[in-house]
């Protein structure tokens, strides 16, 4: 059964599962993010930014 989703109020916020996905950083700098109900789903880039210096 998959984990409950959960979504703010306001509707202005995509839909998230409660620590549901982990991430970490491999020697080199490349990050590793995956949902740990699901070892099969995961996405892997050479780096990573802070959301807030998107802003």
């Amino acid at each position: 059964m998959p984990a409950p989703i959960e979504n703010s109020s306001d509707g202005d916020s995509l839909p998230t599962t409660r620590d549901r996905c982990v991430d970490f950083e491999l020697e080199g700098g490349a990050v590793v993010i995956y949902d740990r109900k699901n070892h099969n789903a995961w996405i892997q880039s050479d780096s990573a930014v802070e959301l807030s210096s998107l802003a």
